[in-house]
């Protein structure tokens, strides 16, 4: 394990990239410690907008990763709470994406789906044992997302689309911004790993743990 942290240290480039929308404006104290306290690697870049587009804001986070060539990109949502070794349990699985434990609001349910249709279905959550990779094909929210860029590179723009309000799709398609990126990455063949522990926190009034609420 030593070795291979200490691999991820000399190879790796990561751009951590933060989105700040009208439903979460601002950063939390908490997550400002999270992110300060998590480990990361030794070349590491933060940015962030601000947005009324969250399609549109991902869309440029990924333009800066591939035009100033970081081999990663993290797409972290404002009211994600990082544990200390979030980053570091997802560069180690070293797979194209990796997917967070980000516990959905309001019942802390996992974050990755089979698949959804909008406006009426919506599979229920993929089943997962604790501290297990799941890889397939899913669906999954963005509030804590790895990505190589080497797979964004090869991926056709745009990277986030809200398909949803579009009527000349068929009706797979007709998903959300954070689910267009996933059926992208099933048209290449990418199925992305869904890993149960890597752990954050989800800020409602409190924050959100896979077990419950806890103060913050």
């Amino acid at each position: 394990m030593q070795a291979c942290q200490i691999e991820l240290q000399e190879n790796t480039s990561l751009m951590i990239g933060v989105m700040f929308s009208p439903a979460f404006p601002f950063w939390h104290l908490s997550a400002i410690e999270g992110f300060l306290k998590v480990d990361k690697p030794k070349r590491w870049v933060f940015k962030h907008l601000k947005t009324y587009g969250l399609a549109s804001a991902r869309n440029q986070m990924v333009q800066y990763a591939i035009l100033n060539k970081f081999t990663h990109i993290l797409l972290l949502d404002a009211d994600v709470i990082l544990e200390k070794d979030t980053i570091t349990k997802m560069l180690l699985v070293n797979d194209d994406v990796v997917v967070a434990y980000v516990p959905q609001k309001p019942t802390g349910e996992s974050p990755c789906i089979k698949h959804s249709e909008l406006p009426h279905y919506r599979d229920r959550p993929v089943p997962y044992k604790e501290g297990e990779a799941v890889k397939d094909f899913m669906m999954c929210g963005m509030g804590c997302v790895l990505i190589k860029r080497q797979v964004l590179e090869e991926m056709e723009f745009p990277y986030f689309r809200y398909s949803s309000q579009e009527y000349d799709l068929p009706d797979f398609w007709l998903v959300s911004e954070d689910y267009y990126f996933f059926l992208k990455l099933d048209e290449m063949g990418i199925k992305p790993v869904f890993l149960s522990d890597a752990k954050v926190k989800h800020i409602t009034q409190a924050a959100l743990t896979d077990r419950g609420l806890v103060s913050i």
